[in-house]
C-alpha cells in the first residue's frame, strides 16, 4: 500500500487493484439512470416527422447527418453499460422491426425518470417493477381495443400506401408520397404469389449522385455501377454465366527463362496460351452464354475474346452481390474456368444493357417477371448525405410492409394510440390498492411523453394542445392526435387523415423500453475491472499546432468516459 493511501475496506479490498464498485442508490443505481437519461437528450429532438437531425463524426472519420436514432447511437459507441443496454434495445428493435428506435429511447427514459421520482418518495425497486410489469400487461391488452384498420392485402396498394407514407415522413419529411410510392412498386414486384418467399434483402437501393429526389425510379431487376469492362453494351435475352474467380489465366505454363532465335519462334511464344482462352471462350458461346459476370478482373486476351465473340464482359467485386444477381438471373456460380457451364448453371432474363445517368455508367440485369423477382430502386439526390437519408427512408418503408405481411392490423398516429392507451392505463391505476398503482400512473405519463415530444418537436405549446386532446378522447374519439401542418400545432382526426402505425411496431417498442428498463432498475451494484493495456500512444504535435490550438479556442467540451459518469 501506498504511504498515505486509505485502506480499502468491506468487499473492494477483496478485488484487484484498479477495479471499481459502486452499490448503493446513489452510486449505482441514479448514475445508471442519470446515463440513460444523457443518451436520451441526444437524441429525443430527433424523433417525429419534424425532428432535428445530428451531425456525428465517428472514429473513422465518416460523416453522418441523421435523425435515425439507430444510427446516431452505434456511431457514438457507447461505453457506460447501463446505457448501452438502452443502445442495444435500440438495435434489437431496429433488427427486428426495422421501425420506431427513437420510440424505444424515449420511452425508456421517461420510465427510468419517473422510477427515479419513485425511489425517492420510499417505493421498493420491486414494487416499482411489479408496477411496470403490469402496467405493460394491460397496455398490451389494450392496444387491439384501439385497433382502426387493417391491410388484408399487401396487394391493395393504395391501404399500404397510407401505413408506409407515416415512416418514411419520420425521416424525410415532405417526399413520402413519391417514396411510399417507389416502395409498394419495389416491394410488390418481389413479392411472389407466395408470401413466405419475401424477404427485404429482394429490394436493392442504387444511389447515384445528381438531380434530385424526384428523379428517383424503380426497376424489375438489378443494377450495378461501373461494372462493363467489355465493348459490348446491349444484349436482348442474355444467357448469364457467373464466375465467382477472375476471368484470367493466373498462371502460364511457360518456364522461367527461354530463349528466342528467330523471329517465327517469337511468334508462336504464346500461341499455346491464346488458343487455350479462345478455345475456351468459344465453348461458351456454343454453350449459349452471350453475358459473362465474374467477380475478380478479366485478363486482356479475355476480353479481346469476348469482344471478338460479341459477348458482355461484366466485373461484380462483392460476392452479395454475385449472390443476388444469382437468384435475379437463376444462375449458378462457377468457382473457377476448369470446365464449361451446363445448361442449369447459365442464368438467364430479358435485357441486360448500359445506360449513362447522371455522370454514372450502370449495367442493367432487367426482368420482364410480374412478381418473385429482386427489384432496385434507384435513388437520386444533390448530396451523399440526402442519397443515406433516403436510403434509410427507404430501408423503414420495406420493413413496415415486412411486418404488413405478418400483421396487418393498424392503429391511429399521431400520438393518438399513445393517449388512448395512456389514459385507459391512469384510470387502471386509480382502481389498484397497493403502491404499485403510483408506478402504473407513472407508466401512463411516460406514454404520454410520446407526442409531448412530437408537439416540442414541431413547435408547439403542449399544455394548451393537451386539454382539447384529452376533451376528444373522454368523449370516445380515440383517434385524435397531434397535427403538425397547423401553424401553432392543433389536433386532428389520424383516421381521416390515413395516419396510421403498424399494431406490431408499437407492440414491440412497449416491450421492450419496459424490458429494457427493469434490466437496469433492478442493479444495486456495480463493479469495473480495471481496462487491459495502458493507454493509446499520443501523436507528438508540432508547435504550429500547439500555437493554433492556443489561439483558435479557449474553451472545449472534454468527451464523456465511463470516468466521468461513475
Amino acid at each position: 500500500m501506498a504511504p498515505g493511501s486509505m485502506p480499502r475496506v468491506g468487499f473492494a479490498r477483496l478485488l484487484k487493484d484498479g477495479v471499481r464498485h459502486y452499490r448503493g442508490v446513489e452510486e449505482s443505481l441514479f448514475r445508471n439512470i442519470e446515463a440513460c437519461l444523457g443518451i436520451a437528450a441526444t437524441v429525443r429532438s430527433s424523433f417525429g416527422p419534424k425532428g432535428m437531425n445530428k451531425m456525428v463524426v465517428n472514429h473513422l472519420g465518416k460523416l453522418y447527418v441523421t435523425n435515425d436514432a439507430a444510427v446516431i447511437l452505434r456511431e457514438l459507441e457507447v461505453e457506460h453499460p447501463a446505457a448501452k443496454l438502452l443502445v442495444m434495445a435500440c438495435e434489437m428493435m431496429d433488427f427486428q422491426i426495422g421501425d420506431g428506435t427513437n420510440f424505444v429511447i424515449i420511452l425508456s427514459a421517461s420510465l427510468l425518470d419517473s422510477a427515479k421520482e419513485l425511489i425517492r418518495m420510499g417505493l421498493n425497486v420491486s414494487q416499482i417493477i411489479s408496477g411496470y410489469n403490469m402496467a405493460l400487461a394491460k397496455a398490451l391488452e389494450l392496444l387491439p381495443k384501439f385497433v382502426c384498420k387493417s391491410v388484408h392485402s399487401v396487394r391493395d396498394d393504395e391501404a399500404v400506401k397510407a401505413v408506409i407514407r407515416s415512416s418514411i415522413a419520420t425521416k424525410v419529411y415532405g417526399q413520402e408520397d413519391m417514396l411510399s410510392d417507389l416502395v409498394v412498386q419495389a416491394c410488390t414486384l418481389a413479392l411472389g404469389a407466395d408470401y413466405s418467399t419475401y424477404h427485404v434483402d429482394n429490394i436493392r437501393i442504387c444511389k447515384i449522385l445528381g438531380s434530385n429526389v424526384e428523379a428517383s425510379t424503380v426497376m424489375n431487376g438489378m443494377a450495378f455501377q461501373d461494372c462493363v469492362s467489355g465493348e459490348i453494351k446491349l444484349i436482348e435475352n442474355p444467357k448469364v454465366a457467373v464466375f465467382s474467380c477472375a476471368f484470367a489465366v493466373t498462371k502460364l505454363e511457360n518456364p522461367s527463362s527461354i530463349v528466342i532465335n528467330t523471329a517465327k519462334e517469337l511468334m508462336q511464344f504464346s500461341k499455346h496460351d491464346e488458343e487455350y482462352i479462345e478455345n475456351y471462350i468459344k465453348s461458351l458461346h456454343n454453350a449459349g452464354v452471350n453475358v459473362v459476370v465474374s467477380g475478380g478482373k478479366f485478363g486482356d486476351l479475355h476480353l479481346h475474346y469476348l469482344n471478338k465473340y460479341k459477348m458482355m464482359a461484366v466485373k461484380i467485386s462483392s460476392k452479395f452481390d454475385l449472390r443476388r444477381l444469382c437468384r435475379c438471373t437463376h444462375a449458378t456460380i462457377i468457382p473457377d474456368m476448369s470446365r464449361v457451364p451446363t445448361p442449369d448453371m447459365i442464368g438467364s432474363c430479358t435485357k441486360v444493357q448500359v445506360r449513362e445517368i447522371g455522370s454514372d455508367q450502370l449495367v442493367f440485369f432487367e426482368q420482364n417477371l410480374k412478381g418473385g423477382s429482386l427489384s432496385t430502386i434507384i435513388i437520386r439526390g444533390s448530396s451523399q448525405n440526402t442519397l443515406t437519408e433516403v436510403e434509410k427512408a427507404i430501408d423503414d418503408g420495406v420493413n413496415v410492409f415486412r411486418q404488413l405481411l405478418k400483421d396487418g392490423r393498424l392503429l391511429p398516429g399521431a400520438g393518438a394510440a399513445e393517449l388512448a392507451v395512456a389514459r385507459e392505463i391512469r384510470q387502471f391505476g386509480l382502481t389498484y390498492p397497493s403502491l404499485e398503482r403510483y408506478a402504473i400512473e407513472k407508466f401512463a405519463i411516460a406514454l404520454e411523453s410520446l407526442p409531448k415530444q412530437i408537439a416540442d418537436n414541431i413547435g408547439a405549446k403542449w399544455v394548451e394542445i393537451y386539454p382539447h386532446l384529452m376533451k376528444k378522447h373522454e368523449n370516445g374519439e380515440n383517434n385524435y392526435g397531434l397535427d403538425i401542418k397547423a401553424p401553432k400545432g392543433g389536433i386532428l382526426n389520424a383516421v381521416s387523415a390515413e395516419i396510421f402505425d403498424c399494431f406490431s411496431v408499437k407492440e414491440w417498442a412497449i416491450k421492450l423500453a419496459v424490458n429494457a428498463v427493469n434490466t437496469i432498475i433492478n442493479v444495486d451494484q456495480i463493479v469495473l475491472a480495471k481496462p487491459a493495456g495502458g493507454p493509446p500512444i499520443r501523436q507528438p504535435k508540432s508547435q504550429e499546432d500547439d500555437d493554433d490550438v492556443e489561439n483558435s479556442c479557449s474553451n472545449y467540451f472534454f468527451p464523456l468516459t465511463k470516468d466521468c459518469l461513475f
